[in-house]
């Protein structure tokens, strides 16, 4: 009986499903746009975009802040001053939030900064030495430690705690035939995001979604999604098309958000026209992963996003325009 229901258990957590999987598509509308704050604040390279609480938060790397706007894209604030000094940031990229602190990766002064949602300093750390972290994809944060990619491809993940500054690697690499080491890096890249039980993590060049359990750091879920109909079209558009270089591949996920019941991907869309990133994979995560539903952003280049589920909003930044907007997803 104990090995009926263990392998019940294990069919259920690594999904491989073989049929196509078709999925409602939605043209989301523009409902207004944003270019520059004031008179000087301009945007450029838009990272981590993130709704919390009626506000629309992002780090505008090129002034090194954290950069908070009311739910109509109006300014409300920025939160850290540029500079090498204590408590200052220098080459920032991405942030996690956990409840109302805020976690950033202060690159360039090899520190750890935490602020609190209303902007003020609460604490700041240095990294260790042998500290190994790519703060410019998505991250998470628990009050302790910080969870995301490791950029070593036998042990994709990190777990960093902050103030101990230990660190423990874990998850598995993707292997692929006659790659270089810098390329075997980057078809390794992780997003990651936290969830009740532990991390979901996102590749961004193959259609895997993982899970891996908190507290043993053991993969516990791995959902393909190209069993979607739309993805396998890209997929195979790819198999037709290969790339001449050795090294090189298609990028397929660019930015992941998560909601609390829902986990959004935004992906690469590759034709023989055109190449595009504005296209959204809506996932239910609970009880199980499941695709319900395509978002198109319209526009062609985007580069993060995230999601207010009660207004039915999705605020995106479209690197081609450098602007950020507020697209109404369509009521069904």
């Amino acid at each position: 009986m104990t090995r009926i229901f263990l392998f019940l258990l294990l069919s259920f957590l690594f999904i491989r499903c073989s049929e196509d999987t078709k999925l409602p598509y939605y043209e989301l509308t523009l409902s207004k746009s944003i270019d520059i704050i004031g008179d000087t604040l301009l945007f450029k390279d838009i990272k981590c975009l993130t709704y919390l609480e009626n506000k629309v938060l992002f780090t505008n790397p090129v002034y090194d802040h954290i950069v908070s706007l009311d739910n109509d894209l109006n300014f409300e604030k920025t939160i850290g001053i540029k500079g090498k000094g204590a408590y200052e940031l220098l080459n920032i990229y991405c942030f996690a939030i956990d409840d109302t602190l805020i976690c950033v990766f202060n690159t360039s002064n090899r520190r750890i900064n935490i602020f609190s949602t209303n902007g003020q300093i609460v604490d700041e750390m240095p990294l260790s030495n042998d500290f190994l972290f790519r703060p410019d994809f998505r991250y998470c944060f628990n009050g302790n430690e910080i969870i995301g990619y490791s950029d070593i491809v036998e042990a994709p993940l990190s777990k960093y705690n902050i103030y101990t500054r230990e660190q423990t690697l874990f998850g598995t690499g993707y292997n692929f035939s006659n790659q270089s080491p810098l390329h075997l890096s980057m078809r390794n890249v992780r997003y990651t995001a936290q969830i009740d039980q532990g991390f979901i993590v996102v590749s961004n060049n193959l259609p895997y979604i993982e899970i891996y359990d908190k507290d043993n750091l053991e993969q516990i879920v791995q959902y393909d999604f190209s069993v979607i109909d739309h993805v396998k079209r890209i997929i195979k558009y790819g198999e037709r098309n290969p790339l001449q270089s050795m090294n090189s591949f298609r990028n397929l996920c660019e930015d992941i958000y998560l909601t609390d019941k829902h986990l959004y991907l935004l992906i690469y869309f590759h034709s023989d026209d055109y190449v595009s990133s504005n296209q959204i994979l809506k996932f239910e995560i609970y009880p199980e992963i499941t695709p319900l539903s395509i978002y198109e952003l319209p526009g062609r280049w985007f580069r993060s996003f995230c999601v207010n589920e009660e207004e039915g909003i999705v605020y995106a930044y479209n690197n081609t325009e450098n602007t950020i907007g507020a697209y109404l997803i369509p009521k069904k």
